[in-house]
């Protein structure tokens, strides 16, 4: 699942564009946020996003830092499920 930490005054919405667009290469469209939930080791919030459109077809663009994203709750890699959410 994409995410990342926010930089300095970014809000919560900010950052989940900005994590998208570096780990996934798309621009959400369509989106709200789901509910924010204290971390466990009580430093930074978590807020999930759902995503339920956008633009540009779902890829990794930092093969350096991102080697093959998983959707593990969907049981696929990146490559399997790419081409469905793109279709989408």
């Amino acid at each position: 699942m994409p995410g990342g930490r926010s930089d300095e005054g970014e809000a919560p919405a900010e950052t989940m564009l900005r994590e998208l667009g570096e780990e996934l290469g798309i621009v959400p469209t369509e989106y709200g946020e789901r509910a924010t939930f204290p971390a466990a080791d009580g430093r930074l919030p978590f807020h999930p996003y759902r995503v339920t459109a956008w633009r540009g077809r779902p890829r990794n663009p930092q093969p350096e830092e991102h080697t093959q994203p998983s959707y593990p709750a969907r049981g696929g890699s990146f490559a399997s499920t790419a081409p469905a959410l793109a279709s989408r």
